[in-house]
């Protein structure tokens, strides 16, 4: 998530429901290396294995397409496709 306060209120209350370990990192896993970050954070963080690693992301663009700058279809297509 990018939003660090939302993504920090999530995390507690998957914590405090299912009494788990969660550790946040706010990405904007639309960006071209985010997912080495990403991996370089992780390393970084921890010895021991992964046990499940959540990528929830995604967003959409509304009204007529032909007026929808390509930049943001290139970024959302990104996003959606390679990146999560």
């Amino acid at each position: 998530a990018r939003d660090a306060e939302r993504l920090a209120r999530v995390a507690g209350e998957i914590r405090a429901a299912h009494g788990v370990a969660v550790e946040e990192i706010v990405l904007d896993l639309a960006q071209a290396d985010a997912a080495e970050r990403l991996y370089a954070d992780v390393r970084r963080r921890r010895t021991e294995p992964v046990d499940l690693l959540v990528n929830n992301a995604g967003f959409g663009l509304y009204g007529e397409f032909a007026d929808m700058p390509m930049p943001r279809i290139q970024e959302m297509l990104v996003l959606h496709l390679l990146t999560v």
